[in-house]
């Protein structure tokens, strides 16, 4: 697999803590076609 990081950053930044999203899920999720994950609130 090839990335090209754009942004590490949301672009609407929420008030608060966000959860961060694991780089492997984002891998697995890729990789089988699916929706990235989004990161949720703490």
């Amino acid at each position: 697999m090839r990335f090209h990081i754009e942004s590490a950053c949301p672009l609407n930044e929420k008030l608060g803590r966000v959860k961060k999203v694991d780089f492997w899920v984002i891998c697995h999720n890729l990789l089988h076609s699916k929706k990235l994950p989004k990161p949720s609130l703490k």
